[in-house]
């Protein structure tokens, strides 16, 4: 039986774990109930715990009618089929994560992944495009699609945060102060900002301008998809400004002249351990989110992309550059 927990505001915690370490370990979904008697749930945990999702949604006598997908991860789907099974709810993404996996696919058809495999050839690019196809084919179908930066599902508002996922989501109640904030924040790490091939999708600047945006808010209370509350969401969003600045340095660091992005990956110092060591989705998941850092050097104009994946860094003040961009995010005006 999964663990349910009674949260404050008509928020149920529903902590589903993963079967065979696929994943984190564990994921939060969670039930919103409305006066009505109708139910939002957000997010549906691992394909492997879908029938204890189910479990738990009757043990609640839910009447689950919408299901928000913070964004498409495995760990946030995987249930669904279980889901629409059991109550035939609609289900809702944003349509920029829709865009942004349409994306992947051609993208693992063009130059980049081969210039990523003539760069080296340790890299397990077959065992990740494996596990990518995998993935890619396990997407719920009849999926509706939310637009804009505000929606609003069963009373609650689904708000745009991009930058772990082009299409990320949060569902916010101003009524309680409450944030499902998904994997936007996370309180014992910091969360994962991928580069997408999406025509126009800054990753990190995004990101960094969707803290400042839910931040804002001034929720009492965030609740992520991974780990217990967040109480003190400015703290977190400072902390986690600093940490991008470090990593953006930490990344400049290792581009001279044409340097790979496997070169610059694997001087950066990886939470997990040092890029050799990495598993391959860990690996996958590091060069991802070197892209991201690059592509916003790229966009204060100090570093230059040679060819596919080979990049340079330009002469001047590289830190004052970076620290000014970012204090332009952290104010509102960029």
């Amino acid at each position: 039986m999964a663990e349910i927990t009674d949260m404050a505001g008509g928020v149920t915690k529903i902590l589903l774990r993963s079967e065979g370490g696929v994943g984190p370990g564990s994921v939060n979904a969670y039930l919103l109930r409305s006066g009505s008697g109708e139910s939002v749930l957000v997010d549906t945990g691992y394909n492997s715990s879908g029938v204890v999702l189910v479990e738990a949604l009757d043990a609640l006598g839910a009447n689950v009618q919408d299901v928000v997908l913070t964004h498409a991860h495995i760990d946030h789907i995987g249930g669904v089929e279980a889901v629409r099974r059991r109550f035939s709810p609609h289900l809702w993404m944003h349509t920029r994560e829709a865009k942004g996996l349409a994306a992947v696919k051609r993208w693992v058809e063009g130059p980049h992944l081969a210039a990523l495999r003539c760069q080296s050839t340790a890299f397990e690019l077959g065992e990740i495009l494996r596990i990518l196809g995998a993935y890619l084919r396990s997407l719920p179908q009849g999926v509706r699609l939310l637009g804009g930066v505000t929606s609003h599902i069963g009373g609650w508002e689904v708000i745009h945060t991009p930058g772990h996922t082009p299409g990320h989501v949060c569902v916010y109640s101003r009524s309680s102060g409450i944030l499902l904030s998904g994997d936007h924040v996370l309180p014992d790490t910091t969360t994962n900002i991928a580069y997408y091939p999406l025509a126009g999708y800054e990753p990190l600047r995004e990101y960094l301008s969707s803290l400042v945006l839910v931040e804002r808010l001034r929720p009492r209370l965030a609740l992520p998809s991974h780990g217990g509350p967040i109480t003190d969401l400015p703290g977190l969003v400072e902390r986690l400004f600093r940490h991008h600045e470090n990593r953006l340095l930490e990344v400049l660091a290792n581009i001279s002249t044409r340097s790979s992005l496997i070169e610059v990956s694997s001087g950066v110092s990886w939470s997990k351990g040092a890029f050799g060591e990495l598993g391959p989705i860990d690996k996958w998941l590091a060069l991802l989110e070197a892209l991201a850092h690059i592509e916003f050097l790229k966009g204060v104009g100090i570093v230059v992309e040679e060819q596919p994946l080979v990049y340079s860094r330009r002469g001047g003040e590289a830190q004052q550059v970076i620290s000014d961009a970012l204090r332009r995010i952290r104010g509102g005006s960029a």
